[in-house]
């Protein structure tokens, strides 16, 4: 019931532009774009989410909410995760989880920030709900790289399982590191062109710079 009430009213893809059909001199492989958040940055960060996983994801959760909000206009913003990890040694079976906020240019971050929080707890609350019997009990077909619900998966090692292949275009997979966060953005490259995603991830980096402002 919760996740059919989330999703019945089905959300805009919350995407990048795509590749212009035809573009001249298109390089359609995929590729990806890495991304570092350390030094000060980092220390804001380990600040922030007192060094504990879930917390920063949460945290990187709001500023690419963000992000993708400035980029679409859309208010309602979903974006895929992976299952969560359990503190149990037994194993977590893989799904994709649909994240939905409504991202509203009036909210403070912090408030963003808090609501997000609690929209990752309920989800991972439910998170054994499998994606594909979602997808049909919603009546939708898998969609080739854009994906069915989401096209941005964001993961962070230390908190998640592997995310599933659910055919999205762009991963955005997160590594926490004693004084430094890294990230690489894998994109399709006959949906998006690689000066599109490097833009995006500087706009990402800089979201978390300063703040989700």
């Amino acid at each position: 019931d919760y996740w059919l009430n989330k999703l019945s009213q089905r959300p805009s893809i919350s995407s990048l532009p795509a590749r212009r059909p035809g573009a001249e001199g298109a390089d359609l492989r995929s590729g990806s774009v890495g991304i570092v958040l350390a030094g000060e940055l980092h220390q804001k960060l380990e600040k922030l989410t007192a060094g504990k996983p879930f917390l920063l994801y949460a945290a990187l959760m709001a500023t690419l909410k963000v992000c993708i909000y400035k980029y679409t206009g859309n208010n309602r913003i979903v974006v895929g995760s992976p299952a969560r990890r359990n503190d149990s040694n037994s194993a977590e079976e893989a799904n994709a989880l649909a994240i939905i906020d409504e991202v509203d240019g009036r909210l403070t971050f912090k408030q963003l920030l808090l609501n997000v929080r609690q929209t990752l707890l309920d989800a991972y609350a439910r998170q054994h709900y499998p994606f594909s019997r979602l997808l049909m009990d919603l009546g939708l077909s898998p969609v080739e790289k854009r994906g069915s619900l989401f096209d941005i998966a964001l993961v962070l090692k230390e908190l998640h399982t592997d995310l599933p292949e659910v055919g999205n275009s762009i991963n955005i997979i997160f590594n926490k590191q004693p004084e430094r966060i890294t990230g690489v953005v894998s994109y399709h490259g006959t949906v998006h062109d690689r000066a599109t995603v490097e833009r995006f991830g500087h706009h990402h980096h800089e979201r978390c710079r300063n703040g989700g402002e």
